[in-house]
């Protein structure tokens, strides 16, 4: 299922988004690369004030990461952020184990303790809507700039840091921190 997520002025919908393929390292200009963060892909949308996390398939995600939402209702603006959620461990590293039983999770007071225990963290890429422009037409580089602009330091939300041009210190460090890999956009 490719949902379209309305959003009054633009659409956005998973058909849209750009989707990592396999590829081999390689160092070119005009790259980006960022570490692949181990989790599962989400849409976080926010419009009119009311915050809505979507999967790949459409599933709503909101009841099952209360955390995220608050988060993102401190924002003023409305936006569509592009991102991974995982949930971190001790490291600080993504755990695939425990966001698969937070997302299993069906009865809200176990949801909010989950939340308390175990939150999830958005780690965003990519901001393709801000106060109802769609920024898709501009430079990857730009929508990051707006995309840090927009996320308050220390929160829930993270803004996915980058390399340009080359691939081998990032690929380095991911192997240090036992990260999934890399993307390069």
């Amino acid at each position: 299922m490719n949902p379209t997520l309305e959003t009054g002025e633009p659409s956005i919908g998973y058909q849209d988004l750009m989707l990592p393929t396999p590829g081999t390292l390689f160092s070119a200009a005009g790259w980006v690369f960022e570490l692949k963060y181990d989790g599962m892909r989400c849409l976080a949308i926010k419009r009119n004030g009311t915050v809505s996390l979507r999967s790949k398939s459409g599933r709503d995600l909101s009841s099952l990461f209360p955390e995220l939402v608050r988060d993102m209702e401190r924002t003023s603006p409305d936006f569509i952020l592009d991102g991974e959620l995982v949930v971190l461990n001790d490291q600080e590293q993504p755990d695939w184990e425990a966001l698969q039983a937070r997302q299993s999770l069906r009865h809200t007071p176990r949801i909010a303790e989950a939340a308390r225990q175990e939150p999830s963290t958005l780690f965003a890429f990519d901001l393709l809507l801000l106060d109802r422009q769609d920024l898709r037409g501009k430079s990857l580089l730009a929508r990051k700039s707006a995309l840090q602009g927009l996320i308050a330091p220390n929160g829930r939300v993270r803004a996915v840091g980058h390399l340009a041009n080359s691939s081998s210190t990032l690929r380095r460090l991911a192997v240090q921190l036992d990260f999934e890999g890399i993307v390069a956009k």
